[in-house]
């Protein structure tokens, strides 16, 4: 009896993995086969290639973000991998096109290209059982004469709008705000560098819950901008200002030295988060909002 039901498990389990890798079973958002990862990451290179374009940019999530670290450090063509669950990181406008991939449940990065850059879907690579990754070739938009800003983070971040974009993401609202990166850190090994900012809204004169966005990539380029996007709670007013503070740190494996030896291990370690602060000592910047 017991080797009855032991050969039908293993007969269940084995039509699983057949129906999973060959794609007869759809799934969620929250598994995506390797396959279906290096396939993304070689066409977005074989794009950037075939255009002449110098650099990539990858939109990840909680699911891929360790995968696409990984792939990135074997590419040819430079890539910044970055979080993209409150940002979305764009070229320099005056550095031209850059490639940019997007995993399939991103809804927040589509909503940020609208209103930033331009954008032409080239192509949907494949996923194996799920809704496929989105190829884009996109180019950054101008930013406004009409609320510029001299404020900055120095060195660190420059606001090029002082006005924070009310918009909508999946019928949820958010605002929008702006900067240009002044400092450039490079791809390194199992390396992000991470802006932690806070937005402490005022509503018709009362103070309101701050909010909180985490921006996370692997490399930063003096010139790129950042779109940092802050959700608005539920039922809650827009804001008619908001008071932006944020800090800088550095995630970076553990390699403890123990005299001559030097170790690798599967653990990171956090740089102590530096404090941002303005050109004249301040701790946060004021922008407006609508």
């Amino acid at each position: 009896m017991v080797e009855r039901l032991s050969f039908f498990a293993r007969a269940g389990t084995s039509a699983r993995i057949f129906d999973l890798t060959s794609g007869n079973s759809r799934h969620g958002y929250t598994y995506t086969t390797l396959n279906s990862l290096q396939g993304a990451v070689s066409d977005a290179n074989q794009l950037a290639q075939q255009h002449h374009l110098h650099h990539i940019y990858i939109a990840s999530d909680q699911f891929t973000q360790d995968a696409f670290r990984y792939l990135a450090e074997q590419m040819p063509t430079a890539v910044t991998v970055f979080d993209a669950s409150h940002c979305l990181v764009l070229p320099n406008p005056t550095a031209g096109p850059a490639v940019l991939l997007v995993g399939p449940s991103d809804q927040l990065t589509t909503t940020l290209l609208k209103q930033y850059a331009t954008m032409t879907l080239i192509k949907q690579p494949p996923r194996l059982g799920g809704v496929p990754f989105r190829l884009y070739i996109i180019q950054s938009r101008q930013a406004s004469s009409t609320h510029t800003s001299s404020q900055a983070f120095m060195p660190h971040l420059q606001l090029l709008d002082d006005h924070a974009q009310l918009l909508n993401n999946n019928q949820l609202p958010l605002l929008a705000t702006r900067w240009q990166m002044l400092y450039s850190a490079q791809p390194s090994y199992r390396t992000t560098y991470t802006y932690a900012f806070t937005a402490s809204p005022n509503s018709n004169g009362s103070a309101a819950l701050s909010m909180q966005s985490l921006c996370v990539a692997t490399s930063l380029r003096a010139g790129d901008q950042l779109i940092v996007a802050f959700s608005l709670p539920q039922n809650s007013t827009t804001p008619t200002s908001l008071r932006i503070a944020a800090t800088f740190y550095t995630v970076q494996p553990y390699t403890p030295t123990i005299q001559s030896l030097h170790l690798e291990t599967i653990r990171d370690q956090k740089t102590t988060a530096t404090p941002l602060q303005t050109t004249d000592g301040a701790n946060s910047i004021l922008l407006t909002s609508s």
